[in-house]
């Protein structure tokens, strides 16, 4: 069954970004503190939701392929295809940055969305067969090891070269997709979309599921609030506190560390609302309204189409960065609900008449696809080829005996 709340968290992530860069894009210096507002509320649903939900979609593939029989060796080689697939495209969209981008050349190795993903996929294999409980824990401990090493090499600000090149290794740029920080949202993703695999497998289970991850989410926000209330004038990349000093009257100086993206608290605790916001839609509409067809293909709710889009509009919609326009906190509104519109007509026409097959999406299937039959056959022709030597050995220690 196709777990639709997928491709719901898909579409709010994507909506929330196209409102956030929007903003970001196009809000005059004056008026940045209410991008700020959004980036650290919504932007941060969209920042750590494309990796938790990527996260998702290897832990469900991974144990469907196990109820249908799927080899452990294909799993693996499937993985590692689509990884490096990713991998592929993430170089692609690195040189697209450093030739017709403001960094130039030292954006060649930056931490974007699709390395970070391909990363976490990569990765991420070594972590499938753990049990949730130590998965969990794994998590915890690889978020307070972030937050240690980015202290310790000075959040990239010492002039020494080791601190320097490690923290272009691991985190550069902070307002990136930096592994180390996003890595465990898309191990959290994995393990609840394992457990939410096996509940279509067994439904009668489920209650006592979605209680355990409850629990989880609870806590990890709990845990992130309470850490996080600490006020902090560290920005990590961002420069929030300075665009809040745009508001005529603001007087802020710090802001919560639970609110400042990429901080130990942050992690904890939206890796508790991804939880929240995943269970609860998984609930109503993968649970409650289980087998309610939701129409043709033309009749695609704006969030179905925009999480079936994902990456193609991630990877379109930056041509925003072409319209040197500039609004205000008011004006602003009119153009990003045109912008929303005008996103969703195109895509719906795409879907309609392209049928899923002009996108993204569609060519890092095929991509996918071709590269894991290559493997699989080099694996095939090296077993065979083992197993020949395997049998001249035998045959040639019977003849000398």
């Amino acid at each position: 069954m196709r777990i639709r709340s997928l491709d719901y968290i898909r579409g709010l992530c994507i909506l929330f970004m196209l409102i956030t860069h929007g903003m970001h894009f196009w809000l005059t210096d004056s008026s940045m503190w209410l991008f700020t507002l959004e980036a650290i509320t919504l932007g941060s649903i969209v920042a750590s939701g494309f990796v938790f939900v990527s996260g998702v979609g290897f832990g469900l593939s991974w144990v469907k392929g196990e109820h249908t029989c799927v080899s452990e060796k294909d799993q693996y080689l499937r993985a590692l295809s689509s990884g490096v697939i990713l991998l592929l495209l993430s170089a692609c969209f690195n040189l697209f940055t450093t030739f017709f981008g403001p960094n130039g050349w030292q954006a060649i190795t930056w931490w974007n969305l699709f390395q970070c993903l391909a990363f976490s996929r990569l990765l991420g294999i070594l972590f499938v067969k753990i049990k949730t409980k130590w998965g969990i824990i794994a998590i915890g401990c690889l978020i307070i090891f972030a937050a240690i090493f980015l202290d310790r090499i000075d959040y990239g600000e010492n002039s020494n070269p080791l601190t320097a090149l490690l923290f272009t290794l691991f985190f550069k740029p902070l307002d990136g997709y930096p592994f180390l920080i996003y890595f465990p949202f898309y191990l959290m993703g994995m393990l609840v979309g394992k457990e939410i695999q096996h509940y279509t497998e067994n439904p009668a289970a489920f209650r006592e599921v979605i209680k355990q991850w409850l629990k989880v989410s609870g806590g990890f926000m709990f845990l992130g609030f309470a850490l996080g209330l600490q006020f902090s004038s560290r920005q990590l990349g961002w420069t929030f506190i300075t665009w809040l000093e745009t508001y005529p009257t603001n007087v802020i100086t710090a802001l919560p560390l639970f609110t400042i993206l990429d901080s130990y608290a942050w992690c904890f605790f939206f890796n508790g609302a991804q939880l929240f916001l995943l269970l609860s839609l998984f609930y109503y509409l993968d649970v409650r309204h289980q087998g309610v067809h939701f129409g043709k293909t033309s009749n695609k709710g704006i969030l179905e189409l925009f999480g079936q889009y994902s990456f193609t509009i991630y990877i379109t919609h930056l041509a925003l960065y072409g319209f040197n326009v500039n609004y205000n906190a008011v004006t602003i509104w009119a153009p990003l609900i045109a912008l929303i519109l005008i996103i969703w007509l195109c895509f719906w026409l795409v879907d309609k008449f392209g049928k899923g097959k002009i996108s993204i999406e569609y060519l890092i299937g095929i991509l996918g696809d071709g590269l894991y039959h290559q493997l699989q056959a080099r694996v095939i022709i090296m077993t065979a080829s083992k197993d020949n030597l395997d049998l001249e050995k035998k045959i040639s220690q019977r003849v000398v005996g």
